[in-house]
This record gives structure tokens, C-alpha cells and sequence, in this order.
């Protein structure tokens, strides 16, 4: 049974370049929130992001899920896969429902990270959240923790890349 990674988390905790690792490592298909949501659409990381825009970026990611399901790919799906208003209504729950319809496992794993690491690493990549909106995903994403079964939380803060991957990598195949 194919695998669906889902690999959710806090900005600044990891999910991008532990995703990139392991989907590359591992041969995954991976979809990333981020390029659907700023690069494709041509938007700025410092833009508001509309409604309509969420939606439009909701329906391609499915899409993009749908036609890798469809050859049975691995996949990792990587993102704050939250909403923090009514703006941008992503579910995690949409993603997983259909993965389970097209016989899926499912894997979630969040990323968090404590705030000043997190802080460190969004200056590294020149792009720090107004702290405002940061609080608001991280509490998000731990709302959504409360409501997922089998979720696996790793804190990023205590260990290396290579660390992270290695337990990602412990994760998938106690799932195989």
C-alpha cells in the first residue's frame, strides 16, 4: 500500500528541508504547500493571501495528490497545513479523507521547533513571520494535534537534519 507522508508543522521547524531530504532519499513524490500557495501563483511571501487564492491553492495540491495517487507514488505533502482564519480554509482531515479513498497509508508527523530556533532559521532564509501570525499558525497546528489520531510530534530543536531523518526514516517503516 502506497504511503502518504504528511509532514505538518510550525514555521521555521524544518518541514521543507527535512521533506526535500527524505523525499529525495527515499524517491517520494513531494508537493509543498509553499510553492503552490506563493511561487506558483506569483505572490509574495509578504502579501495577504485572499480566500479565493487559499481555495485555488487547496484545489491544486488535491490535484497534484490525485494524479500521483493515481500511478500509486509515494508522497510527502509538506506545509502549516492549518488555517489560522477563515480566510484560508485548508483542512488536514481533506487531505487525509482522500488519501484513505484511494487506499492510502497515512503518516502524519509535526515539526515543531523551539521560537528562538525557529526565529535563527526564518533569518537564515531572509523571511522572519510578523510574530503575530507565527503564534497564530503554531497554535493552529497544535489545535489540529489535539484532533489527529496517530500523529508522531518530533522537536526539531533537539536534534540535527541527519538526526530527524533518520527517525522519519525509523517512522516509515514501522508503517511498511
Amino acid at each position: 500500500m502506497p504511503i502518504l507522508l504528511i509532514i505538518n508543522g510550525y514555521p521555521g521547524s524544518g518541514k521543507t528541508t527535512i521533506a526535500n531530504q527524505f523525499a529525495q532519499k527515499n524517491n517520494f513524490a513531494l508537493i509543498n504547500q509553499d510553492i503552490f500557495l506563493f511561487q506558483l501563483n506569483a505572490f509574495f511571501k509578504n502579501k495577504i493571501i485572499n480566500h479565493q487564492e487559499h481555495i485555488i491553492t487547496i484545489e491544486n495540491i488535491h490535484d497534484c495528490l490525485l494524479n500521483y495517487m493515481h500511478f500509486k507514488k509515494n508522497i510527502v505533502l509538506e506545509g502549516a497545513l492549518v488555517s489560522i482564519s477563515n480566510k484560508d480554509p485548508i483542512d488536514l482531515n481533506y487531505f487525509i479523507k482522500l488519501a484513505k479513498k484511494m487506499k492510502y497509508k497515512v503518516v502524519i508527523v509535526t515539526l515543531i521547533a523551539k521560537e528562538k530556533i525557529r526565529v535563527k532559521r526564518q533569518k537564515k532564509r531572509n523571511y522572519v513571520l510578523p510574530r503575530d501570525i507565527d503564534k497564530k499558525i503554531c497554535q493552529a497546528v497544535s489545535e489540529v494535534d489535539k484532533k489527529i489520531d496517530n500523529e508522531i510530534i518530533i522537536d526539531s530543536s533537539n536534534y540535527s537534519i541527519k538526526t530527524t531523518l533518520q527517525k522519519l526514516d525509523q517512522i516509515i517503516s514501522e508503517f511498511n
